[in-house]
């Protein structure tokens, strides 16, 4: 059996292993979540500090190389 079946297996044998699970995954989630945030105010903060940056283009070619896309 496959790890991830195992634990949806597992899950759906015992609630309160589920819910352990669930919780995890989600304050997880919020953990990067936060970090990404304050990741992108010290990003934003060194970029302006820049002489001749010019923040939208820059802005840009960070979603591209993150995200692949403009």
């Amino acid at each position: 059996m496959s790890p991830l079946l195992f634990i949806d297996f597992s899950m759906w044998l015992d609630s309160k292993f589920k819910l352990k699970v669930l919780q995890f995954v989600y304050d997880q989630l919020i953990e990067f979540r936060h970090a990404a945030g304050d990741n992108y105010n010290v990003l934003t903060s060194v970029l302006c500090k820049l002489k001749n940056s010019e923040y939208p283009k820059e802005a840009q070619a960070l979603n591209c190389i993150v995200f692949g896309r403009l």
